[in-house]
């Protein structure tokens, strides 16, 4: 996770959080942040990586159509771009997310089966673990089989209730 920390004359703002090293950014002059004194601070940003936090990007459109297009023979396949992120549904049903151009698909016994030799990791963070395929996103066969199996074994959607008007 990254904090982007401003100083601006005597105020101090966090600007966001998004990536353990810790960057500055260099004045016109040349010199670092942490070498400026006083009124030369102006306006200085600083970036802090923290530990143990992941760096996160969005996934690529490119990635995305990859994906859909080596499913395409499973059946209704499509991908809906959901908190910068993607989930992936056959048939209507939920069957993978990518994330950070990672493919994870949602955990069954029948995939589990399938994959034999499983990685398993979560989407994100505090996410429930599922199966990162990272080696087999070239095999189409194999991919399709996975989300095929992982399709019949997960429950149907649930149909949503439509709000009634109010008189």
């Amino acid at each position: 996770m990254r904090i982007i920390y401003t100083r601006f004359q005597s105020e101090n703002v966090i600007i966001a959080i998004q990536s353990f090293r810790m960057t500055t950014i260099r004045q016109p002059h040349g010199r670092p942040a942490s070498e400026l004194k006083g009124n030369e601070l102006g306006s200085v940003a600083m970036s802090y990586d923290l530990p143990g936090s992941a760096k996160s990007m969005a996934s690529d459109e490119s990635f995305v159509k990859f994906i859909t297009e080596q499913l395409a023979t499973v059946g209704n396949i499509r991908s809906r771009k959901m908190f910068g992120e993607y989930a992936v549904y056959c048939n209507e049903k939920v069957v993978a997310l990518i994330c950070d151009n990672q493919l994870f698909v949602k955990p069954t016994n029948a995939g589990r089966a399938f994959i034999g030799n499983v990685v398993e990791a979560p989407a994100y963070k505090g996410a429930k673990p599922s199966f990162l395929i990272e080696d087999q996103l070239d095999d189409k066969d194999w991919l399709s089989e996975l989300v095929r199996l992982t399709e019949q074994e997960l429950p149907p959607p649930k149909i949503k209730k439509t709000k009634k008007a109010s008189k």
